[in-house]
This record gives C-alpha cells, sequence and structure tokens, in this order.
C-alpha cells in the first residue's frame, strides 16, 4: 500500500511497552542498591592493615613503628569524585574523648599524590569529640588510607577506594592548561 507520494506505508511495531509493576520494582530496587555506597563505609575487617611500601616510611618517620587495626575508625569518602580538586572527607572515631580514652592524631594519606600525607590533625579530650570535615586534593583514581593514634597506644586504620574523573596535583592537568592558554593566544592572535 502506498500513501499518495508512492512511498510504501511500513507496519512500525511499538517495541517500547509502558512498564509494568515487576519492572518498576526491579529498577527501583536497582536505584536504592546503587545509593548504598554512598553512606559511611565502616572499617574493612578486624587484623591488621597493610599499607603501602611509601606509607610505612612516612608512619615510622612521623609517628613510629606499630601494627595499625581496622575498628573503630570510620571514614566517609564519596565513591567518584568529578574532580581531584576538592574531595570532601569525614573521619571519626568510636571514643568518649575522656583524659584516658582520646585520639591524639588522625592523619590522611593518598599515596598516588605528589605528597602523599594530604591532612594531618593534633587532638585532644578538649576537642569534645573525636570527628574532622575536611576536603583533600587527590591526583587520581586511589585508595586513600587513614590512621588514628589513640591516647592509651592503640592504632585504627582504615582505607577506601576512590574513582576521580578529572584529577588534580597531576602534571597533565598543568600540560592540559598549558595547551589551552597556547591555544587560545594562537586563535585571537596573539603569538
Amino acid at each position: 500500500m502506498t500513501l499518495g507520494f508512492g512511498v510504501p506505508q511500513v507496519q512500525v511495531e511499538n517495541r517500547f511497552r509502558t512498564p509494568n509493576r515487576r519492572t518498576f520494582l526491579v529498577g527501583a530496587s536497582l536505584g536504592i542498591v546503587g545509593m548504598v555506597p554512598a553512606l559511611p563505609r565502616p572499617a574493612q575487617a578486624d587484623g591488621p592493615m597493610a599499607f603501602p611500601k611509601r606509607l610505612v616510611d612516612i608512619l615510622d618517620q612521623n609517628v613510629g613503628p606499630g601494627e595499625y587495626y581496622f575498628g573503630d575508625l570510620l571514614m566517609e569518602l564519596p565513591i567518584i569524585a568529578e574532580t581531584g580538586f576538592s574531595v570532601p572527607v569525614t573521619l571519626k572515631v568510636a571514643t568518649k574523648m575522656t583524659n584516658d580514652d582520646h585520639v591524639r592524631r588522625i592523619m590522611v594519606f593518598a599515596p598516588q599524590n605528589p605528597e602523599a600525607t594530604v591532612a594531618d590533625y593534633i587532638l585532644g579530650p578538649r576537642a569534645g569529640k573525636a570527628e574532622v570535615s575536611s576536603r583533600i586534593r587527590l591526583a587520581k583514581t586511589q585508595t586513600v588510607y587513614a590512621v588514628a593514634l589513640m591516647s592509651d597506644g592503640r592504632r585504627w586504620g582504615t582505607s577506601l577506594p576512590l574513582e576521580v574523573t578529572f584529577g588534580a596535583c597531576a602534571e597533565e592537568v598543568d600540560t592540559f592548561h598549558a595547551a589551552e592558554f597556547l591555544r587560545r593566544q594562537r586563535v585571537r592572535g596573539n603569538d
């Protein structure tokens, strides 16, 4: 059959159905599962923690040798950071912050950064609570490590992987900006 101009009529099949209850529930449950990692993530397991060699050297030099255990230190960090220039991080330690039981020091490390120590906080019982929120810079996708040193000698640690879409602190970022600046100068005729 033709439609007046010699163009044959084509029967189009409707392949897109309106979602039924089952399709909606499956999609909603996948959405909820996708949001769960955005919640605070506790330490991975009990037992001694392993650090990259670079961090072991920094810790030995700054606080002395010792083992760190997963436990009372909680780090909140996004799973994906659009840019590494300002990544929010919150660190909490389960303690009452009394004279006998308080956090002395919290440190955050990014071993793939040019400078691996990205934060170092000194606390005491007068802090009231062992919670620190800040923003850190990350050069690229990597695992971020944190340690907490307690007044009684206990050492807590945790680590979380973080994917960075556009890194900071990296040489290629500066190279990109320099190349873009030169390109704009050529376009303007300011060689």
